[in-house]
């Protein structure tokens, strides 16, 4: 009965981030402290955003979310960096799989849509074993990219400005993970032009409402 009830559709995305989290815990625990070139950079950026050396931080890397969010953590709980910078992937490894799923639900699958798109996520032996020990923003842009195409595709449906906004903030959060980031903010919402079942014009506005927040 318990089991029914966490595979009930509705709970499946909670339920893959409770294990997306366990899994990225259980891998970054296998690698021993293993720290990646990248990450060494990163970390290296947060210590001296966490000692107020500004200039500093921004001259070891000027694309600084990533890193300030690492410093932020460290400040805020005493945590170590490197286990600051874990604590981020098993967050926004969470909310990937969590974003994944409900992606999937936005897309008209159904339960057993849903728990195969979570088999799939947790056995990509690449992702899970090679990326997640590691120290990357790419997990933070991961995560944010996921969402904000989940609310594109809800403002699609609804046409409700929460949704819009959420897509253009998230979008831009994900962005500020990557700059690549911002090639899917310019360009996603053009598919809103390509809707079937709308006029022209109604599929320029709904493009021009969902770029309301770059505006």
């Amino acid at each position: 009965m318990i089991v029914k009830k966490l595979l009930e559709e509705h709970r499946i995305p909670w339920l893959g981030a409770i294990l997306g989290a366990m899994v990225a815990a259980w891998v970054i625990f296998q690698s021993n402290g293993f720290l990646n070139s990248d990450g060494m950079v990163y970390i290296e950026a947060a210590k001296q955003f966490s000692q107020g050396a500004w200039k500093a931080g921004f001259a070891l890397y000027n694309w600084p979310l990533y890193s300030l969010l690492i410093a932020a953590i460290h400040h805020a709980t005493g945590l170590k960096l490197l286990a600051s910078a874990h604590a981020i992937t098993i967050t926004t490894f969470a909310l990937t799989s969590a974003g994944l799923l409900v992606l999937v639900r936005e897309l008209g699958g159904n339960r057993r849509v849903m728990l195969a798109a979570a088999l799939m996520l947790f056995a990509a032996t690449p992702l899970v074993n090679n990326y997640l020990p590691m120290v990357l923003r790419d997990h933070g842009f991961l995560a944010a990219h996921v969402w904000s195409i989940v609310f594109l595709l809800r403002f699609s449906a609804t046409h409700r400005w929460s949704a819009a906004l959420a897509w253009g903030i998230i979008a831009a959060i994900a962005t500020l993970f990557r700059i690549e980031g911002i090639v899917y903010l310019a360009l996603l919402p053009l598919a809103l032009l390509l809707r079937s079942g709308y006029d022209w014009r109604q599929n320029l506005t709904a493009l021009a409402k969902a770029n309301t927040f770059l505006a």
